[in-house]
């Protein structure tokens, strides 16, 4: 069910763990060689041109079966950008070069049609093969053009494969299910927050950038289920600029804002440690409002224990309060009492939040 209560259309969870190796080249001829090619016999009773004729095109129509299968197994495993969600759609987009990516499918899709007219060709002038040598030439010829084009798609083939392994690491997301995005500038307290919330094990380092790519958890309050996503840390957005300002690590985070119906916790650090002053980091929140409307938004300030709102600066403070009367939610985190403490307090607050907002929507 959903936040309010309501029946919620379920929504495929993808998955690209599932999608198998992409097979080199040489793994189509071994294929080919042995399941597709049969020995045609040439003593006996066999020699008669019609028998003969009959294995040479028994031959290269399995020799075609095979290649077909095998790539039509690459080309069904991979997503299509259009057929998934925009979220994946995006990322597929922004890790893999989007155009790169669609030409490799469309290579291998172009192949299959192509062999699949070589065997039509061939099978029919084995019809009108009236020697024996004609008929071993010509399926000599007819299996050795077909590999001959895998081969011609090595490329792509190493592409995909290399696209595969890559994809294996993203988050298997229910894109339609509750959700919370966590973002903020980098070395502010993200992943430590999400370990805490989700019992996720994300690398924590005094430095900024350790979290380079997506990282899901998931955890249960009230009886309802929710994802928790960890994000790489964003320096800085301006919506005319996206593509051109942005790393790829921050596009994924960019992505994850821009695709996901989620609520967004946002962290602020007190400390100013992490190196981003408390006005860099509001300055990047106002930024990033196109993307987070209609979203409900929460603001965790990190580290309030080593600096709370009573020791910041006037300036500092009335950008924090100005939040506030925007009628978003500030919620101070500190390490003076437990982790399973102030996280409970985090998620009644950012639930809360996300319940609010589904209602109204």
């Amino acid at each position: 069910i959903s936040l309010d209560g309501s029946p919620q259309v379920t929504m495929p969870v993808y998955n690209f763990e599932r999608i198998r190796v992409v097979p080199p080249p040489p793994s189509f001829i071994d294929a080919v060689c042995s399941t597709a090619i049969h020995r045609v016999a040439t003593d006996g009773q066999q020699k008669r041109i019609a028998r003969v004729r009959q294995l040479c095109l028994r031959n290269v129509k399995r020799a075609q079966q095979v290649c077909h299968d095998m790539l039509t197994c690459i080309l069904d495993e991979f997503p299509v950008q259009q057929d998934i969600h925009p979220f994946y759609g995006s990322l597929i987009e922004v890790l893999y070069e989007g155009a790169h990516y669609k030409h490799a499918l469309d290579q291998l899709s172009t192949c299959r049609v192509t062999i699949s007219r070589l065997s039509t060709h061939y099978s029919r002038l084995l019809k009108f093969g009236d020697t024996l040598s004609r008929c071993l030439a010509l399926q000599r010829e007819a299996i050795g053009r077909m590999l001959s084009l895998i081969q011609q798609h090595n490329a792509s083939l190493d592409y995909l494969e290399n696209v595969r392994l890559h994809l294996r690491r993203l988050p298997s997301l229910e894109v339609s299910g509750n959700t919370i995005v966590v973002c903020g500038h980098p070395n502010v307290g993200k992943s430590s927050l999400v370990n805490n919330i989700a019992g996720t094990h994300a690398e924590v380092q005094p430095y900024a950038f350790t979290t380079k790519a997506l990282l899901v958890g998931h955890t249960m309050h009230n009886g309802v289920r929710w994802q928790v996503l960890d994000t790489p840390g964003l320096l800085s957005y301006s919506s005319s600029e996206q593509t051109r300002g942005s790393t790829i690590i921050e596009m994924q985070t960019l992505s994850a804002l821009s695709h996901l119906r989620a609520t967004i916790l946002f962290v602020i650090d007190m400390s100013e440690m992490g190196g981003c002053t408390i006005t860099q980091q509001v300055t990047l929140l106002e930024r990033l409002r196109p993307l987070l409307s209609n979203k409900p938004l929460v603001v965790a300030l990190s580290k309030a224990d080593i600096v709370s709102r009573d020791g910041l600066d006037t300036g500092d403070a009335e950008l924090l309060s100005a939040l506030e009367d925007q009628g978003h939610t500030l919620l101070p985190l500190s390490n003076k009492g437990s982790d399973e403490q102030w996280a409970q307090e985090l998620m009644q607050v950012v639930c809360k939040a996300g319940c609010t907002s589904t209602r109204r929507g």
